[in-house]
């Protein structure tokens, strides 16, 4: 295994005996030793990447009694000591990052085991180094090392470190056949565990839960792909994702279901990318020390070709002329694809506004209450890819018949018609173009009324009971109170219709009171009210000039409604 060696020099300083002129035993007294580091990286040298240590490497370093326990025998409280070197080159000087922290050897020739590790850091808990290689932009900044030495003295003072390589190292070599090119390919690890600890006690490594991809350290020149990952965990759950620059993406599953990755080993793999069903030939399927030992196994595998591709299901939906939803299947390779969608028309709505690789995207639309038909285009944009269009119809409603208007007016298309069928109106009721169905002419009741009823007409000419049904639209909100209609009978009385809360269309059925509790709210849509007439069809007023329905508020109600079309059936 390569290794990186750290030699200890012990400076050594005169050991000075104190006497006095008195009989009995001398008092010595113990002048410690200073201890520096001189670090040689020996041929072959055991860094990740480089083959010399570079300036402001730095290191941790544990002083304990002879024999004793890291959680409970650190010597003269030196611990977590950080020493650097400034030298760049295969041996450097390293020397004590703050001189107040110099470890000393004891005087009295007591021995000192020593622990020491790499990367330097300021975080350890519990006496362990937490690791994170969600990044390998810097390998030699995830490459954990991990030494000890025991029983050195003041007559022994050169410490011999030799460190060893804690984590994993995988490398994928990437060769190819025909026209391919690898220059800036990209290689990741699919669902490769992130974080573990460094237990400094005893220099195993614990590992963690996180998963993430991660994206390897790339050799372009040598068309390697180098990632250092955690021990522990199995090679069959890691999923190998190669992207060339074409855009042309590759995914092989490592074949090695047993092996599991090993603290201070590197593996190492060779894919053969060809043109047509790209074949991958392992060679070399080996476990190596990180010194690149002779490979112990061989094998095979075959990658799945990754063409770039973005399609949706349907070029083009259709609906009635009724609210209603649909969904577009989206199919996203590889899929790391993000997309956007919209939509150019506010009566079409979608379910989401982007994603990630395949999924299905809803497609809502309101209620077209006009008869002609209706269009919209979404468009689903990959951030790889053409952009997907599809076509939305909708329907217009269908009227075989022309709908019979209530009383003369109550479609209030004409105004003046309307007025003149009315017996009173409210101050808040006023004419409004353009904001009936279809962009027609409405009734708009807005702010508070002045009395209870909102208008009242009387019996026209000529006019016949409705057997059914009385319906007209409504489109707004009211707060803190609602609606109530009334319909007079033949012997003078009146039924009530309620609309309380209202956020959905419903079918009311007669009531023997007003009732304005509750609040209307139809999200800027018209929704339909329908008036069940059915029992009562006999009993309803038929004699001209007679009362016949009135629209009803309420005085402490704050009211910005549209009403139109109230007609019969």
């Amino acid at each position: 295994m390569k290794i990186k060696k750290i030699i200890l020099g012990l400076l050594g300083c005169s050991l000075i005996l104190s006497s006095c002129s008195t009989e009995g035993d001398l008092p010595v007294r113990q002048e410690e030793n200073s201890v520096s580091f001189t670090a040689s990286v020996g041929a072959p040298l055991t860094r990740a990447t480089a083959t010399k240590w570079e300036a402001n490497d730095a290191i941790g370093v544990y002083a304990l009694n002879d024999g004793q326990q890291l959680t409970t025998g650190v010597y003269d409280s030196k611990e977590n000591i950080k020493y650097t070197t400034t030298s760049t080159g295969t041996s450097g000087e390293f020397t004590v990052a703050d001189a107040s922290q110099t470890i000393k050897l004891p005087g009295n020739g007591n021995k000192i085991d020593f622990i020491a590790y790499y990367p330097y850091s300021q975080n350890v808990t519990g006496y362990k180094v937490g690791v994170d290689v969600s990044s390998q932009t810097d390998l030699t900044a995830i490459d954990f090392l991990y030494a000890t030495k025991a029983g050195i003295t003041k007559s022994s003072p050169t410490v011999n470190l030799t460190f060893n390589h804690k984590l994993s190292r995988v490398v994928i070599a990437l060769e190819k056949e025909g026209t391919i090119s690898l220059d800036n390919a990209e290689v990741t690890f699919k669902n490769a565990i992130t974080d573990a600890k460094l237990v400094l006690a005893d220099g195993t490594v614990e590992k963690g839960t996180n998963t993430a991809d991660v994206s390897a350290n790339m050799d372009n020149t040598a068309h390697t792909a180098t990632a250092i990952l955690i021990p522990g965990q199995k090679v069959a759950d890691l999923v190998v994702e190669i992207k060339l620059a074409d855009g042309k993406m590759y995914k092989w599953t490592p074949n090695t279901a047993d092996y599991v990755l090993e603290s201070g080993k590197s593996a190492k793999y060779t894919l053969t990318l060809t043109e047509g069903n790209v074949d991958a030939n392992v060679n070399g399927n080996s476990i190596n020390d990180w010194d690149n030992a002779t490979g112990n196994g061989t094998g095979s595998g075959t990658l799945d070709p990754q063409t770039t591709s973005f399609t949706a299901d349907k070029q083009e939906l259709s609906f009635t002329s009724d609210a209603g939803s649909s969904d577009i299947a989206i199919t996203a390779n590889p899929t790391t694809i993000t997309w956007t969608a919209t939509s150019d028309q506010t009566w079409a709505t979608l379910g989401s506004a982007n994603g990630t690789g395949s999924g299905s995207l809803a497609v809502n639309v309101t209620k077209n209450d006009t008869t002609a038909e209706r269009t919209a285009i979404i468009t689903i944009t990959p951030s790889k890819g053409n952009a997907i269009t599809v076509k939305v119809k909708q329907a217009g409603v269908t009227s075989p018949n022309t709908p019979v208007v209530l009383f003369p007016g109550s479609d209030f298309n004409d105004w003046a018609t309307f007025e003149s069928s009315v017996e009173e109106k409210d101050t808040s009721v006023k004419k409004s173009e353009n904001e009936g169905r279809g962009g027609s002419t409405a009734l708009h009741i807005q702010g508070n009324p002045g009395n209870a009823y909102l208008f009242k007409t009387r019996v026209p000419s000529n006019f016949t009971a409705p057997a059914s049904k009385i319906i007209f639209y409504i489109k707004g909100s009211s707060v803190t109170k609602s609606l109530s209609i009334n319909l007079f009978k033949k012997d003078g009385s009146s039924v009530k219709f309620n609309l309380l809360s209202y956020t959905a269309e419903k079918i009311l059925a007669p009531k023997g009171g007003n009732s304005y509790t509750g609040e209307i709210n139809t999200a800027n849509n018209w929704l339909k009210v329908t008036l069940d007439v059915s029992s009562i069809s006999n009993e309803i007023q038929t004699t001209q000039g007679e009362l016949l329905f009135a629209l009803k508020g309420s005085t402490g109600g704050t009211y910005d409604l549209y009403i139109d079309d109230i007609t019969v059936e």
